[in-house]
C-alpha cells in the first residue's frame, strides 16, 4: 500500500510541494518508477480521497487462494515491472513418464525383495531355517 508520507517525501526531495501542479507530481512519480496505476493512486492519496478496493486485492485473492490464475498483466501490477509472458502449455511426454513410473515400481519391488530375503537370512526363517537345510541334502 502506498503511504502518504512516502509520497510527500519523494515530492519534497524533487523540489515540489504536495500542492504543486498535478502534471509536475505525475512526472516526478513516473521518474521514480511508479506505474500508471500507482501514479493515479498516489495522486488520490495526496488529495485525501478514499481508494476503493482495487484489482490488486482480487489478484492477491487469486494468488493465495489458488482458485484462479493470474494473467501476465496482473503479475506486472503486483511486481511493479513490465513483463510479457506467453501462455505456453508445457508438453508432457506420456511415454517417458510411463517408463519412469514402471522403473520406479520395479526398483521398489527389487529393494523390497532384497530386504525381505535379507531379513529371512538374518532371522533364519523359510529356506534359511536350519531344518530346511536338511531338505536339500
Amino acid at each position: 500500500m502506498i503511504d502518504k508520507k512516502q509520497i510527500e517525501i519523494l515530492i519534497r526531495i524533487n523540489g515540489l510541494t504536495p500542492t504543486s501542479a498535478e502534471a509536475d507530481i505525475k512526472s516526478v512519480l513516473a521518474k521514480a518508477g511508479y506505474n500508471d496505476n500507482d501514479v493515479v493512486e498516489s495522486l488520490m492519496i495526496l488529495k485525501g480521497q478514499k481508494i476503493e478496493k482495487s484489482n490488486k486485492e482480487d489478484g492477491l485473492h487469486k494468488v493465495f487462494r489458488k482458485d484462479g490464475s493470474l494473467s501476465s498483466k496482473e503479475i506486472s501490477q503486483f511486481l511493479n515491472i513490465d513483463i510479457s509472458v506467453d501462455s505456453v502449455e508445457p508438453e508432457i511426454d506420456i511415454k517417458k513418464s510411463y517408463i519412469r513410473m514402471i522403473l520406479i515400481i520395479l526398483g521398489i519391488v527389487a529393494i523390497s525383495t532384497l530386504l525381505f530375503t535379507a531379513a529371512m537370512y538374518y532371522y533364519q526363517i523359510g529356506i534359511f531355517h536350519p531344518a530346511a537345510a536338511t531338505l536339500y541334502n
